[in-house]
């Protein structure tokens, strides 16, 4: 049986930051799971004005949220990401570097990083990471390739990408390769081989030009790791065919629910949204919380 380390970046309501790690444990109650705030001290703050389920859900938060932003700090698969890194969801490969940093003496077959408005429900990952395939991706035609924005944003720069590996003694030939934004999979191959570029990654000027804030969007995440995975000499699958509960826009609803499918992207973040509530009701009620800060079986 694979063993799974999960990465979620959390910037929303903690108690749908809670539902994603109940959904996480209830199908891979063996998995290890990296988590990180990409606004830290500000976090419950912002979200006071964006709207909690009540002023006292707010105040018990405030009381009761533990030190260091630990959502639960005697369960040792649940880990907060010590942030190495300046990170958002515009710099998402920053805080992948810090878990793949953090993990490294984790035992375990493949990293999979989740897009926080997502939901498991169900195993249908273990389905997925069979074979000998080093990293997830979704492949294009030039054409399509080319109108995706980002892809077409990366391109435009390609000169500052041959550059780049160049310097790091690399060969490349263009790719049209992307990740899905919610499902990012890397085996343990693939982490270790891109842990030992990270430190010249960050100190290359071209990089560093990939990383300017003022790039909107940023390629890094979508375009440039593929890319750069795929000329490493790493094997490249395509899981978008795989993942039926995938879609950037617009948020699933109750009426979709699909028995069959076992991956949503995107959920509203909101709490007491219709479809999230739903969810917690049909898959995740079997999770109990107990007193010990461990989760088990209902």
């Amino acid at each position: 049986m694979s063993r799974f380390v999960f990465a979620v970046l959390f910037h929303e309501y903690p108690s749908s930051a809670r539902q994603l790690i109940f959904s996480i444990l209830r199908y891979y109650p063996d998995a290890i799971i990296y988590y990180g705030l990409d606004r830290k001290d500000s976090f419950l703050n912002d979200l006071s004005r964006k709207g909690w389920d009540s002023i006292q859900e707010h105040r018990l938060a405030v009381l009761r949220w533990p030190p260091k932003w630990n959502f639960f700090p005697n369960d040792p698969r649940i880990r907060y990401v010590i942030p190495q890194r300046e990170y958002s969801w515009k710099n998402l490969h920053r805080f992948l570097f810090d878990v793949i940093e953090q993990s490294k003496q984790d035992d375990y077959e493949w990293l999979i990083c989740l897009d926080s408005d997502s939901m498991l429900c169900g195993t249908g990952i273990r389905d997925i990471c069979k074979g000998t395939w080093d990293f997830s991706s979704r492949m294009w035609s030039l054409d399509k390739y080319m109108c995706w924005y980002q892809g077409k944003i990366f391109r435009k720069n390609w000169n500052y990408y041959e550059a780049l590996v160049k310097d790091l003694s690399i060969q490349c030939e263009p790719h049209n390769y992307s990740t899905i934004f919610a499902f990012f999979v890397l085996s343990k191959k693939a982490t270790s081989v891109l842990r030992n570029f990270i430190p010249r990654l960050e100190h290359n000027r071209n990089f560093q030009y990939y990383e300017d804030p003022s790039r909107n969007p940023n390629p890094l995440w979508e375009a440039f790791l593929p890319q750069f995975l795929s000329d490493l000499g790493l094997e490249c699958h395509d899981v978008y065919p795989q993942m039926p509960g995938y879609r950037w826009r617009p948020f699933w609803t109750i009426r979709e629910y699909n028995k069959a499918i076992w991956f949503y992207h995107p959920i509203n973040r909101y709490p007491r949204d219709p479809f999230r509530v739903y969810l917690q009701l049909f898959h995740n009620s079997e999770i109990n919380y107990d007193h010990d800060n461990k989760f088990s079986p209902g």
